[in-house]
């Protein structure tokens, strides 16, 4: 498919990185960004499907 390429594995979040230098430079250990990293994309994912009036479901995929 033209025009629906992967981006590079290093393609950086900067807010993200940002948030992560921060951290670091607090002295904390790697695996505490890590998990703050995680936390900031679940809090993103929950913003994209709230406006798009959608709700988590558990369950299959089927």
């Amino acid at each position: 498919m033209v025009g629906f390429s992967n981006p590079p594995a290093g393609c950086p979040n900067l807010v993200l990185k940002d948030v992560a230098r921060r951290i670091k430079e607090r002295g904390n250990p790697h695996k505490l960004a890590i998990i703050a990293i995680a936390r900031c994309l679940i809090i993103i994912a929950n913003a994209v499907l709230k406006t798009a009036g959608l709700r988590w479901r558990i369950g299959s995929a089927s």
